[in-house]
């Protein structure tokens, strides 16, 4: 009888220890047969602002379109008192002829101010006689410079017209030199300034016009 409760016994303890072992097992299985969670997806590169910020740098300004016309510098501040008035073009030949030409269109600025007056008449009645070869001397009066300037001229009577290219003069001067016209006979010439004043403080473009006879 006692043999037969220990065999009893023995057979229990056995049972035990194998459900246990199999339930550590089944664990083990089932720990392993879970489906793997998916990796995290890297994040996204952020995608560039291209709206400005703000108080951030201004984009550069699209230059203008240039007319080949010769830029003139800023006038320096403060501005003159008094109202500034064209200068006078004076144009003489070597042979020492000088006249005062007839005054075109104008414009002067100032750091505050700007004026344009344009003369719109006859041909000019002053002129000078000169001979091929000669060379025209323009220049305006003590006080102002001649930063560039151009030519033109055409047949008193008839049609045809000869154009200077402009100049841009590199030495600040108050006169400068001009050919006369190529052409025999009496021609009408005007002639554009870019001019500043001495101190800087106006600036502007003149036109004026003469008359000159090539023997």
């Amino acid at each position: 009888m006692i043999i037969r409760m220990r065999t009893i016994a023995v057979i229990l303890i056995w049972l035990v220890g194998s459900s246990v072992a199999l339930a550590a097992c089944g664990g083990s299985t089932a720990s392993s047969s879970a489906p793997s969670q998916p990796a995290a997806t890297a994040a996204a590169s952020p995608t560039a602002d291209l709206t400005p910020v703000p108080g951030g740098p201004a984009p550069a300004p699209t230059p203008p379109a240039g007319n080949g016309e010769f830029a003139l510098p800023a006038p320096v501040c403060p501005g003159p008192a008094k109202e500034v008035l064209p200068p006078p073009v004076q144009v003489a030949l070597p042979d020492g002829q000088s006249i005062v030409a007839t005054p075109g269109s104008a414009t002067l600025t100032t750091c505050t101010t700007g004026s344009a007056s344009d003369t719109v008449g006859q041909d000019p009645a002053v002129g000078l006689t000169a001979r091929a070869g000669d060379r025209l001397t323009v220049s305006v009066p003590p006080g102002w410079v001649i930063l560039a300037y151009e030519g033109s001229d055409r047949p008193a009577v008839g049609e045809g017209a000869n154009v200077t290219p402009e100049i841009v003069t590199t030495t600040g001067p108050s006169q400068v030199e001009m050919p006369i016209p190529a052409r025999s006979g009496r021609s009408v010439v005007g002639v554009t300034l870019s001019i500043v004043s001495a101190d800087g403080r106006v600036v502007g473009r003149i036109e004026a016009l003469f008359q000159v006879e090539v023997d």
